[in-house]
């Protein structure tokens, strides 16, 4: 799909330029003019996500977001902006049908950072293998890591370090989408892993995190996503089970507690029989504890017999 659509600029000003966009190779791309050169806005739209947006300052928005930034685009109709938001989801599922996970593991081995030689390149490329086999190796023997956490694809290869759980290629860019603050997305293969950090990942596993996250999922509407469910599906299960945490099972609410007790100052009166009066004297003050009674509420003050009274605690 191509046509022109307005891009919010990353400036202080946020001014919108219109640009000519399109979607090539599984990249989403603008020129200012038909034959200026190809301005690459998002390098691989597998990490990606889609999504309309209406709390902007212009109508028939929506927002491409990477795991490294996000772009803010707007239609010239809801009709052109609900085709492009399909678009995109449709280069993102077919990127994930052409392209297998080690297709994309190689690409990402050959944009890493260069050395200093092509020698000392191809033996930090063997010793990264040798170590992220055995990385993959250790973590995927944990129950329930024979498989994606979240949409049970096999053989997975990324993980998310703080919530504890292995993910397929696919998932793992939802969850990069989500961002660092909720999930944090590492290579089992590619990245380097610490000592720490790996018995932490072999302490969890899939099955320990689904136990907490997944607790209550049987309810309507609460469909996991299988390997071939729809990107869409998949990125509304793993929001409403991270985000949102909808699946987790809420702890008991505490017993309610006793209601408080009310005290009431009353000032206690002394009689003279001699008709002098008497020198002025500080009034002493007693505190007494006044009970709740429904009786004695509904009786307009009058308690049963025996009970004590809410009023005249001194004789006046």
């Amino acid at each position: 799909m191509e046509g022109y659509l307005f891009k919010r600029a990353s400036n202080a000003f946020k001014t919108w330029n219109r640009r000519w966009f399109s979607i090539q190779n599984s990249q989403l791309v603008y020129q200012k003019k038909l034959k200026d050169v190809l301005t690459v806005v998002v390098d691989d739209l597998r990490l990606c996500s889609v999504k309309p947006c209406e709390d902007v300052e212009r109508r028939f928005c929506f927002e491409v977001v990477s795991p490294t930034k996000s772009c803010m685009l707007q239609a010239d109709s809801e009709k052109l902006r609900q085709a492009w938001v399909q678009a995109v989801q449709a280069s993102i599922a077919s990127a994930y049908r052409e392209s297998p996970d080690s297709c994309y593991s190689e690409r990402l081995d050959r944009t890493a950072s260069p050395s200093t030689s092509s020698i000392d390149s191809a033996t930090d490329s063997r010793e990264r293998s040798v170590k992220g086999e055995s990385v993959l190796q250790r973590v995927q023997n944990v129950a329930g890591n024979s498989q994606c956490g979240d949409c049970g694809q096999p053989d997975p290869r990324w993980a998310s370090i703080n919530l504890g759980v292995l993910l397929c290629i696919e998932c793992s860019g939802i969850h990069r989408s989500l961002g660092v603050h909720c999930s944090k997305v590492r290579s089992l293969t590619l990245d380097s892993w610490e000592p720490e950090l790996l018995k932490l990942m072999c302490e969890l596993g899939n099955s320990t995190v689904n136990r907490i996250y997944e607790a209550q999922c049987e309810g309507p509407g609460s469909k996991k996503p299988t390997a071939s469910s729809p990107r869409q599906d998949k990125e509304a299960w793993i929001k409403d089970k991270y985000v949102e945490k909808k699946f987790v099972r809420r702890p008991p609410s505490a017993p309610a507690r006793e209601a408080p007790q009310r005290w009431r100052v009353q000032k206690c009166q002394r009689h003279h029989s001699s008709p002098r009066a008497p020198a002025p004297r500080r009034s002493k003050v007693r505190m007494e504890p006044v009970l709740p009674s429904v009786a004695a509420l509904c009786s307009g003050g009058r308690g049963p017999a025996g009970a004590p009274q809410l009023t005249g605690l001194g004789r006046g």
